[in-house]
């Protein structure tokens, strides 16, 4: 499995030094660096995957047989109790992001728990698209990790597609802190890592309104002056740069504006961070030098409206009915006032 490994620097200026400061273990694919990649846990509309290319033949380079898209995760695999699905899409606009076909790309994910164990799994085929089932069987926060890296002359080109993923409940008590916590990889070459709602605990909730924060970081440490790029299911999107502490904030903003009688209040919308710098740094890549390096990482997720959204709307649908109760009560009384009672009159014209 190919490796990374950054120089470390002397604190005079000089040569970086030939002991590695850090190695990345993750896996990772030497070959050209593809569009923007991220993953998302709701399966794409298209048919068949955008990207997908025809399958290879077996037994030529890059082919998959069966028994290799099954990763032996041993006793992990046997207790796990819940399945997570991950689709890898490319583009940077979440609406219009095509499938990633499995064909194409065939590294494998490195899942990283809570706990600080690690494990791989394969890509499956889900109709030509490139799927990751992740069994999760402990409570908590776990990150999944698609690296891939190339050298171009002595640049270094390096994307990572990042997942959070949950297991967890709003009921149980007595949680360990320790799971309810971001976790991070200080091997990959480039993470966003979003900073948890003071009381979002083992249940993730967001919703439009709220103000969400993120720390990017290149091998465990801020990396400041990254342009980072919130991008919303609706196309809207804006671009800040990381502090020094490599911190950014995104409010997450109404998009959705249905029809009163089309507004439904459990809908998500998915919202996709895109972060990318480029640095001075000089390392090592496959026992080869580099001088600079282009990084670019991705994190999605997902928001509900906010409840005031749907206390205005019934709001609204309150004063709507009162306002037709009144003119209806208001036109039958009307009318009730100008109907005029039956009176019979009898006359006799020979009188």
């Amino acid at each position: 499995m190919p490796s990374m490994v950054m120089a470390a620097h002397n604190h005079d200026g000089g040569e970086p030094s030939a002991k590695p400061a850090v190695a990345l273990v993750a896996p990772v694919v030497s070959h050209p660096v593809p569009d923007v990649l991220w993953f998302s846990d709701s399966p794409p509309f298209q048919k068949k995957a955008a990207a997908a290319a025809p399958a290879p033949e077996p037994g030529a380079q890059g082919a998959q047989s069966v028994e290799a898209a099954v990763v032996d995760l041993g006793e992990r695999a046997q207790n796990s109790t819940n399945n997570k699905r991950l689709w890898l899409r490319t583009g940077a606009d979440p609406a219009r992001a095509a499938a990633m076909g499995v064909a194409t790309i065939a590294s494998t994910i490195r899942v990283l728990g809570a706990d600080g164990e690690s494990w791989t799994v394969a890509p499956v085929s889900d109709g030509g698209r490139y799927l990751a089932e992740i069994p999760i069987a402990m409570m908590g926060f776990y990150n999944a990790y698609l690296t891939q890296a190339a050298l171009t002359g002595d640049r270094l080109e390096a994307q990572v597609a990042k997942a959070e993923v949950l297991k967890g409940t709003c009921c149980k008590k007595g949680v360990d802190p320790e799971q309810e916590k971001a976790i991070s990889d200080p091997t990959q070459p480039m993470e966003l890592v979003r900073d948890h709602m003071p009381d979002e605990k083992l249940f993730t909730r967001l919703v439009s309104g709220d103000k969400i924060n993120f720390t990017v970081t290149s091998f465990g440490k801020p990396l400041a002056g990254a342009k980072v790029t919130f991008c919303s299911q609706q196309g809207w999107s804006k671009t800040v740069t990381s502090d020094d502490q490599g911190r950014v904030q995104f409010t997450l903003i109404r998009d959705y504006f249905p029809g009163w009688d089309d507004f439904k209040r459990l809908t998500k919308q998915t919202f996709l961070i895109t972060a990318e710098a480029q640095t001075d740094t000089p390392g090592m890549w496959n026992g080869q030098e580099y001088r600079s390096a282009h990084l670019r990482t991705t994190l999605s997720g997902k928001y509900s409206p906010s409840p005031y959204d749907y206390r205005s709307y019934a709001f609204g649908l309150g004063i709507s009915g009162g306002i037709a109760l009144f003119l209806g009560t208001a036109i039958y009384l009307y009318r009730r006032r100008r109907v005029k009672p039956f009176q019979e009159i009898r006359f006799n014209e020979q009188a």
